[in-house]
């Protein structure tokens, strides 16, 4: 069945049934921590953070947990089946990371303006470098387990 969540989904079948179950479980996070937090600014009147900071961070929550779940599962790297290929993939990780970090500090850049101080190309460089090494540790992270995963299936299949 599809609807309009399916734009945003994998086009493989078992990928996209993963995502789905992923967000499913996110969902059921969401609304348990919902609750709790309803639960204790109803009991100890906690004015101090105001709805709309905990909508956000419960809706960062599901994004981010979903995102994780993805990448820890194993199925984004599906065809790495041996060293080669796997070398291949960290090298494509690697600038696919560094095109992102480039493209992010040129939207940056266009948004904020040209730094005057130094502070400024300092801040820049650093976001610039930590969301690299985010977005390298996770394709990786992803990579290594599904070389690993796809390397026991391949053992499993030989018997």
């Amino acid at each position: 069945m599809k609807s309009w969540l399916s734009i945003f989904l994998p086009n493989d079948e078992y990928k996209e049934k993963r995502v789905l179950y992923f967000l499913a479980e996110s969902a059921v996070v969401l609304l348990a921590i919902s609750f709790i937090f309803l639960a204790v600014k109803r009991f100890y009147h906690i004015n101090q953070i105001s709805d709309e900071i905990v909508v956000t961070a419960l809706s960062g929550l599901v994004i981010i947990y979903t995102i994780i779940r993805y990448m820890i599962s194993g199925i984004e790297y599906s065809n790495i089946f041996n060293k080669t290929e796997y070398k291949k993939e960290v090298r494509s990780i690697v600038f696919q990371s560094l095109k992102f970090a480039v493209l992010f500090s040129v939207i940056y850049l266009l948004f904020t303006g040209i730094p005057e101080a130094k502070e400024g190309w300092v801040d820049l460089l650093g976001l610039s470098f930590l969301i690299w090494t985010f977005m390298f540790f996770l394709n990786y992270f992803s990579l290594k387990h599904s070389f690993k995963k796809n390397c026991e299936l391949e053992e499993d299949n030989k018997w």
